[in-house]
């Protein structure tokens, strides 16, 4: 009897198996054809791209516009060649765009695929009623929006980052909007410039917890700020918790001169804000006991005087199995 059972229970895992691989494989060739058999144009870059890329199969409708773009990495074993030349039998398929045109024949949308063909992102293109493009929108597979970008004149004036609701603003870069604001607001202005801290969560671990910090120019001259940062982080018992060790201003002291000299310098140019720093809490605390936490940002000036505080926001640290 229990041999039986073990025979039936092999042929089902066995069943599985080449189902997977079936499901497998015809996905990997529907990604290789537009669906009526038409392969596309293969071209094989010269050299792998930062993200792995090296090649790349275009599709077009019959107007000659571009439907569908497969892009390619190296397989596993072919891997010990990253330099090239590439040939065909090297590829393996790294991910897959769809695009979409409205009746204007302009591309109003561009859908992101895994090889298996899961829905990554989406982008929408919005057109104002002079045909320019007025946005583009950055949506995850759930659709809620995750980054903005807006245009006038045909150049991008504002790049818009968004919280895991897709209505809570967390950074601005370039011409701050006037029809909303960051989610937690600003700090007080020090000499025109005001720091802005945020997160995409203010209740989670302290991997799910990412913090932006943006600096406002709300003066009339241009000036500039520094990418270093110091937070300053308050447990419940009103106690500052020290950063990890080696992490840039850890605690309550300046940061050294060779930390100093690694630091980019922003010039951010009036009615404008400039990103500074944005990372997992985890990056600057560890091993924090769960609670309450009040949570600010000292940016550094141009002058390299950390002198700009940021407003304060209240997040709950959770243990590493809740929710």
């Amino acid at each position: 009897m229990k041999a039986g059972i073990a025979a039936r229970a092999v042929i089902v895992l066995v069943l599985f198996a080449s189902s997977a691989l079936t499901v497998a494989a015809r996905a990997a060739e529907e990604t290789a054809t537009d669906g009526q058999g038409q392969e596309g144009e293969l071209t094989l870059y010269e050299r792998m791209t930062s993200i792995g890329t090296v090649a790349c199969r275009v599709f077009r409708d019959d107007e000659g516009r571009v439907t569908k773009t497969v892009y390619y990495g190296l397989r596993h074993e072919a891997l010990d060649r990253p330099e090239g030349p590439y040939t065909k039998d090297m590829l393996e398929v790294q991910s897959i765009v769809l695009r979409v045109y409205d009746e204007q024949g302009r591309q109003s949308r561009e859908e992101h695929y895994s090889p298996q063909m899961r829905l990554d992102r989406v982008k929408e293109v919005v057109y104002a009623a002079d045909g320019a493009v007025q946005s583009v929108v950055w949506r995850n597979a759930q659709g809620v929006r995750t980054y903005e970008i807006r245009y006038a004149d045909g150049k991008s004036i504002s790049h818009l980052a968004f919280d895991e609701s897709g209505d809570g603003l967390v950074s601005v870069r370039g011409l701050v909007p006037d029809d909303m604001d960051l989610v937690h607001g600003w700090g007080k202005p020090m000499h025109g410039l005001s720091c802005g801290l945020a997160a995409s969560t203010v209740r989670g671990t302290l991997s799910a917890i990412r913090i932006y910090v943006t600096v406002r120019n709300s003066g009339k001259e241009p000036d500039e700020i520094t990418s270093g940062i110091r937070l300053r982080l308050v447990n419940g018992r009103g106690v500052v918790v020290p950063q990890k060790e080696g992490r840039v201003g850890a605690g309550d002291h300046a940061a050294p001169a060779d930390d100093r000299a690694r630091d980019t310098v922003t010039q951010v140019d009036p009615g404008e804000a400039a990103y500074v720093s944005s990372g997992e809490l985890g990056r600057w605390y560890a091993d924090l006991p769960p609670g309450e936490y009040a949570l600010a940002v000292v940016c550094r000036d141009s002058e390299g005087d950390y002198s700009i505080v940021s407003n304060t926001i209240h997040v709950t640290i959770l243990a590493g199995g809740e929710q």
